[in-house]
């Protein structure tokens, strides 16, 4: 894995990127009555290089030229950047080739919205492009890691198996005591308790309505023990089995677990969810899977850099995805 990229570009491998002006919360939304920022055109693409003669700033008379910005950026901030375009070439080309049209309305959208968003933030006596240029994301930049962001998530959109993604509900049955000795003596009751709740829903007790009564989940309790669409690699291992082995509408036998003993009920999987529910399964979908979408792009890519080499394979052998501080910039 060349995991040298995805260090150097760590905000596109997230679920969004967390724009200037936002307090690096990713979609962060501004209150409801503040209005909203009057953007002034700026240009989404880099402009032509300037004449490297152009004097760009004097200190006391002595000029400076865009040759000696140019020639500084160059050997200050490359590393950086060709990393950024090696990415979005990956990701425009895996685009092109999965079919994924180029949404231009949908990115304009996610672009304004970013900028409006560092538009609220501006200090006095300063414009919003020279408040993007300070902060490294002038308009040009943040354009294009918004329209890559969109690109990568759209194609991981459709690598996603919604069914891996659960709602099920829960009664908790709570073993009482401070030492183990105590909850083992009283577990017995407890379970048999578990047992009468079970025999009840054998019997055509609603599950959500048994919920209410007898679990001790303060959390899900008061929702009929329903339990919100999570992934199933988060949950734990004896209820991953469980709900694995379960179709819509099943619901277990009383099973001892950290938590106590409990009874599930597999409620849907995530290609039954409804609209609202889908657009937030895939979005935490995108969050948790853009990284490996990443990766497989970069694994099978032939990419040659003379800016930057990569880590040596003993640094890449330790495979925790973070260079080793002599591989640091």
């Amino acid at each position: 894995m060349k995991s040298w990229i995805i260090v150097g570009l760590a905000a596109i491998a997230l679920s969004a990127v967390a724009q200037p002006g936002t307090g690096g919360q990713p979609g962060a939304q501004p209150p409801a009555d503040q209005p909203k920022p009057v953007i002034p055109d700026m240009p989404k693409t880099s402009p032509p290089l300037p004449d490297p003669k152009k004097v760009v700033a004097t200190v006391n008379g002595a000029q400076i030229t865009a040759e000696e910005v140019a020639r500084m950026a160059f050997e200050w901030a490359a590393a950086e950047i060709i990393d950024e375009i090696i990415l979005q070439r990956l990701v425009e080309e895996d685009a092109k080739k999965l079919g994924i049209a180029i949404d231009d309305a949908e990115i304009d959208k996610k672009y304004m919205a970013s900028l409006e968003n560092a538009a609220r933030n501006v200090p006095p006596n300063m414009t919003l492009p020279d408040f993007l240029k300070r902060n490294r994301f002038p308009a040009s930049r943040l354009y294009s890691r918004t329209r890559t962001q969109h690109l990568a998530e759209k194609a991981v959109e459709r690598q996603l198996n919604l069914d891996e993604f659960v709602q099920y509900r829960q009664i908790v049955f709570r073993i009482p005591g401070s030492t183990p000795e105590e909850q083992n003596n009283n577990a017995v009751e407890v379970e048999k308790k578990a047992n009468e709740v079970h025999k009840m829903l054998t019997d055509g007790l609603d599950f959500g309505e048994a919920a209410k009564v007898h679990s001790e989940d303060q959390f899900s309790k008061d929702k009929g023990g329903l339990m919100d669409f999570q992934p199933m690699q988060f949950l734990m291992p004896e209820l991953q089995e469980k709900l694995k082995s379960m179709k819509p509408g099943d619901f277990s036998a009383p099973y001892k677990s950290l938590q106590g003993y409990m009874i599930i009920k597999l409620e849907k999987l995530g290609s039954q969810a409804t609209p609202a529910e889908m657009e937030t399964i895939k979005q935490t979908g995108v969050r948790l899977k853009i990284g490996e979408y990443i990766q497989n792009l970069q694994s099978t890519a032939k990419i040659t850099n003379e800016i930057v080499k990569p880590p040596s394979t003993e640094a890449e052998g330790a495979n925790t995805g973070v260079p080793s501080p002599r591989n640091r910039p």
